[in-house]
């Protein structure tokens, strides 16, 4: 089965998609390859909507709601009992949003006419595209263009592999089952580290990661604000 196309777009992540949104609504017939399988389903998004910004700044909104009702209603004459933390509940939250973020860009596609193929693309010799469903299915696609918006992931490094219990990637981290006391630094880590501090009354306001100080410093926020620093990672806006 050959099918035709203006455009195809390797990668559903957030490049991927909205090049391919942008180039249906100027009149072109575009395809977009993502292979991506989450908690066992197809899912477009790419590492942020999946595994990165989004849960984990879903698990900071929760976190951040505990820390101010454990710590902070009092200063407006809320007085509560004993204030639990389910983590459980905490992590299906997370995964709710995902999902319903991740089916969004789904019926965003749908709406334009954009063509998602479940599975990998290969770039070939002469803008020819390799496509490999998820069922083994191969076809070769001969659009007029092509966009690589491919994303990446972790590389193992081989003296100390990833196993997702002392070593773990960011995608793991987002699956603990329990608040551990330290994490290491990088742009997901230390979200997911802020996530994780405020419910730790060990770690209140500060991390033992590195890389949080030194953010808070280049952001200009002084003294561990917490606040601060996570209304400076919120996502801006964009002018229309």
């Amino acid at each position: 089965m050959s099918q035709q196309f203006d455009l195809v777009v390797i990668g559903g992540g957030p490049g991927g998609y909205e090049a391919a949104i942008r180039a249906a609504q100027l009149g072109f017939k575009v395809a977009c390859i993502e292979k991506r399988i989450h908690k066992g389903k197809p899912s477009l998004g790419g590492t942020c909507l999946n595994v990165g910004c989004i849960p984990s700044k879903a698990l900071l909104d929760s976190s951040h709601r505990y820390e101010d009702t454990v710590h902070h209603l009092d200063d407006h004459g809320i007085t509560t009992g004993e204030v639990k933390f389910d983590l459980a509940k905490l992590l299906d939250r997370k995964d709710k949003i995902v999902n319903q973020l991740t089916m969004g860009i789904d019926g965003l596609l749908k709406g334009n006419g954009i063509e998602w193929l479940k599975g990998t693309g290969k770039l070939l010799a002469g803008k020819k595209v390799e496509f490999v469903s998820h069922e083994g299915e191969t076809q070769i696609l001969e659009p007029k263009y092509v966009i690589l918006a491919s994303g990446s992931v972790p590389v193992n490094i081989p003296v100390a592999p990833v196993d997702q219990d002392i070593i773990v990637d960011s995608t793991g981290a987002l699956e603990f089952q329990e608040v551990p006391k330290r994490l290491g630094d990088g742009a997901e880590s230390s979200q997911v580290a802020l996530s994780d501090q405020v419910v730790n009354s060990a770690l209140r306001y500060r991390t033992q990661a590195p890389l949080i100080d030194s953010l808070m410093n280049e952001l200009g926020i002084q003294g561990g604000d917490i606040n601060g620093l996570t209304q400076s990672l919120k996502p801006q806006s964009k002018a229309q």
